[in-house]
């Protein structure tokens, strides 16, 4: 459209008036387009980091993708009884937080004895404290160190989350979130929510994973995904099995979306790497579409 179909005038006489002046407004308008990026360009890539955690027979190394190893220590190293809550101390923590291999992302500690999303509010207290002398007893020997917990909020919930009919599980889902914000988050320096796959429903796991981590962005910490290629050993009927790549695909894009990367987990000490495997080609063509290189 030009500037006489826009700019009607009755007024014959000022026609050409007001047409000089309206094109010295286009040509400065062009020359200011011109000056940045076109009105239509993409926008900047997004950082986004792909890291992962996983066991093979002779162990897997995929650095040559841009996909470097992210250091986890489970409870059974930081907590060796099962009937006590006793961490290891002095030297032995030491020797361990210092033989850790910072990664791309903070380290993750995975313990699942003590919930903050818990029926009574004095457990919750008290395994709040539990984890918080964790973390300070780990920065103590390793000053400085960057950490996280795996999976402790936002709360892993299901069908809260996707179930209309439960509304109430959800406002308390909600609840336990806040709270974790107000008196928990400010404590580690990144979220790992859990988005493992625990149906063959992916409009499901979609919704799933979309609120968690939609709350998870109200932290105001980086949020990193645990994402697994099998389905979750809790499913007695597809436990072990890959899922396929357009399922896997959806979880890669869904947390690129709202995310700022993903651990991949997966343990099979007993098979060795097969890097012909359909997700992890499906993971490659995530890396190259997005032009992901750590």
């Amino acid at each position: 459209m030009n500037v006489v179909q826009i700019f009607r005038v009755s007024d014959s006489s000022s026609i050409m008036a007001r047409l000089k002046m309206k094109n010295h407004l286009v040509i400065f308008m062009l020359m200011a387009v011109g000056a940045s990026s076109p009105l239509h360009a993409q926008s900047s890539k997004k950082s986004f980091i792909v890291t992962q955690t996983m066991s093979y027979k002779g162990g897997v190394d995929v650095s040559e993708f841009g996909v470097l190893r992210s250091p986890i220590i489970y409870e059974a190293s930081l907590l060796p009884s099962k009937v006590s809550d006793q961490m290891v101390e002095g030297g032995e923590l030491k020797d361990l937080i210092d033989g850790v291999k910072i990664g791309p992302v903070p380290l993750v500690i995975d313990i699942e004895r003590w919930p903050l999303y818990t029926n009574t509010e004095n457990e919750r207290s008290k395994n709040r404290e539990k984890l918080i002398k964790v973390l300070d007893s780990i920065r103590a020997v390793r000053p400085g160190i960057k950490l996280g917990y795996y999976s402790l909020v936002p709360a892993r919930v299901y069908f809260p989350l996707i179930d209309q009919t439960k509304g109430v599980q959800k406002q308390m889902w909600k609840k336990s979130n806040d709270q974790a914000l107000d008196d928990f988050v400010s404590h580690v320096d990144a979220i790992f929510p859990s988005l493992y796959t625990l149906y063959d429903d992916q409009d499901g796991w979609e919704k799933y994973a979309e609120q968690t981590l939609q709350d998870a962005r109200r932290f105001g910490k980086p949020v990193y995904c645990y994402l697994w290629p099998q389905y979750h050993s809790s499913n007695q009927q597809l436990r072990g099995e890959y899922l396929s790549a357009k399922y896997w695909g959806l979880e890669l894009e869904t947390c690129y979306k709202y995310a700022d990367g993903v651990v991949i987990w997966n343990h099979e000490p007993e098979k060795k790497w097969d890097p012909n495997v359909e997700w992890w080609q499906q993971t490659l063509k995530f890396l190259k579409s997005h032009s992901i290189k750590n």
